[in-house]
């Protein structure tokens, strides 16, 4: 019986996998006809190019046409440079992508006024309806992105991790939530029956999630309207909750489909299956979610496992049972941030010998050297503080 299960299971995620692989290769035939071809992602991307590609179960497959043109283009462009030479890549596509291109683009440029607005807590609505609420909601995450890309920390498949004093963010999205949104689960959180915007569950922060709902949000305008890609990297949904209410941190994270039974639920789940994957250390079928055009919440495996190790060491000073609880902080979604306040005050309160305190230092600076905001941090994340947006655009 246990051997039957184990082959179910086995059959389950194949036929995930396989149906995965097949949209995805059907996902965008204007880009394939303009000229736009595979390419081969190992490791770092090129320098200077963030090259709008990401690896698949077949090779490298080229985004869909709305996963934005923007991410195209050099990681450390903001979106006013990156727009003239979009438009220049652009000039012989297909009428249907330079419409994609242009209504993005229109959500971007507004995006950051957007953005001081949500977080200076002036924000006015032009009026209550639907569609025009969902438009800000977009323009929001596009505010947020042109920051990320002016960072170069553009990413396909991330997530956005705000310092968020007074909730605004917050409540600005859990405000479209409440008036157009399911108020209760549907089947536990995994299904929804609402195709604006529920309570939902997920993977991401799930500790802070015992405590705290998650919430997610359908691009979709109206009732009988079908979810669009108008996010960036060509995302249809945006899942978002609490992280650290006494810290005011919270998380928002574009994702390709959301819970609606009609049509996010299942390609949520295949989705989640290559999430698990990569998870697995599949990541020459699936890609990983350490590479550079990755950025999530999880730790680099690098780092703890670096860090364990110097717990352990007999130079720390540390007896086992205080290294387990130190390492136990990081493992439990401390992250980047509670690792190195620990690594600190390490070297602080002089632990152990000189030279692993060192050692402590060089590991530190190593951490520095490839991330910012530390304080802030789980991982590979994009780190938004309110001072990013104080100045009115």
């Amino acid at each position: 019986m246990a051997n039957q299960a184990r082959f179910r299971k086995l059959i389950f995620f194949g036929a995930v996998f396989f149906w995965t692989a097949v949209t995805t290769l059907l996902d965008s035939p204007d880009l394939y006809a303009s000229g736009y071809t595979t390419t081969t992602l190992s490791g770092k991307l090129p320098e200077g190019q963030f090259g709008a590609m990401r690896r698949a179960y077949v090779g490298s497959l080229v985004l869909g046409e709305q996963c934005g043109f923007i991410v195209r283009h050099n990681a450390g462009d903001a979106l006013c440079v990156v727009r003239e030479r979009v438009q220049h890549s652009i000039a012989g596509s297909p009428d249907r992508v330079k419409s994609a291109y242009n209504k993005l683009l229109a959500y971007a440029n507004r995006g950051r006024k957007t953005c001081h607005s949500v977080f200076s807590g002036t924000h006015q609505y032009q009026n209550d309806q639907q569609e025009s609420r969902l438009k800000d909601v977009i323009e929001l995450v596009w505010g947020l992105y042109d920051k990320a890309l002016s960072n170069r920390q553009s990413f396909y498949r991330g997530m956005f991790v705000l310092k968020d004093p007074g909730f605004r963010v917050y409540n600005f999205l859990r405000d479209y939530v409440d008036r157009f949104g399911a108020q209760e689960q549907s089947c536990a959180g995994y299904v929804s029956f609402n195709q604006f915007a529920y309570p939902r569950v997920s993977t991401h922060f799930v500790n802070a999630a015992k405590a705290h709902q998650q919430y997610g949000i359908d691009v979709r305008f109206g009732s009988d309207g079908s979810r669009e890609r108008l996010l960036p990297a060509g995302k249809t949904h945006l899942l978002f909750g609490m992280v650290d209410k006494g810290q005011e941190l919270i998380f928002i994270k574009p994702e390709d489909a959301g819970l609606y039974l009609r049509d996010g639920w299942i390609t949520h789940v295949m989705e989640l299956g290559l999430s698990i994957g990569r998870r697995c250390g599949l990541s020459f079928m699936f890609g990983s979610d350490e590479d550079p055009y990755m950025r999530v919440e999880n730790t680099p495996k690098l780092f703890v496992n670096r860090y364990w190790s110097l717990l352990k060491d007999s130079d720390s000073g540390l007896v086992k049972s205080e290294a387990q609880q130190y390492f136990d902080i990081v493992k439990a979604g401390g992250g980047i941030s509670a690792l190195i306040k620990d690594c600190i005050q390490f070297v602080e309160r002089q632990q152990g010998s000189k030279t692993w305190r060192d050692r402590i230092g060089r590991f530190i600076a190593q951490i520095s050297d490839g991330y910012d905001r530390l304080e802030n941090r789980f991982g590979g994340e994009v780190v938004i503080l309110p001072s990013d947006f104080c100045a009115k655009p």
